[in-house]
């Protein structure tokens, strides 16, 4: 369940890379926005439904990574594609839209996030974790 220290912010997942990283484009702001300004952004145009002249829009999205959770070195093959593909469907039941706690920016220029149900505002990633706990393990590298 989400604590009340937690701040959250609206995510749209524009990519998945694997179980645990993600490009996602969090509606943060603008004092969060500014903590991140040094963290790589990629790029994408969507166009807004409403827009009776469609016209596209330039957006980004932040490379993320679930915080606390990694894949174990050499894992590779079926677990690790079977969780991938159960972690893109799950986000596709919400239409890629998801609540983010963001945290801090690891190693690798990453924020470090924590995923919640659009709806019922339930971490959605724990029992995803539990269930392939033989491909994950514990993860904190985070950047000096």
């Amino acid at each position: 369940m989400i604590t009340e220290e937690e701040n959250l912010f609206i995510g749209y997942v524009t990519k998945v890379h694997n179980a645990t990283n993600f490009d996602i484009d969090i509606q943060l702001t603008d004092l969060k926005r500014d903590k991140y300004k040094y963290v790589y952004k990629s790029y994408y145009t969507a166009i807004d439904p409403d827009d009776e002249h469609v016209n596209p829009k330039r957006l980004y999205s932040y490379p993320c990574r679930v915080e606390g959770v990694s894949m174990r070195r050499n894992t590779f093959g079926r677990r690790t594609s079977e969780s991938t593909y159960e972690i893109k469907q799950l986000f596709f039941l919400f239409n890629n839209w998801v609540l983010c706690s963001v945290g801090e920016v690891d190693y690798y220029n990453r924020i470090l996030v924590k995923i919640y149900d659009p709806i019922t505002k339930e971490p959605i990633m724990d029992y995803h974790y539990k269930k392939y706990k033989d491909i994950f393990e514990p993860y904190s590298r985070v950047s000096a």
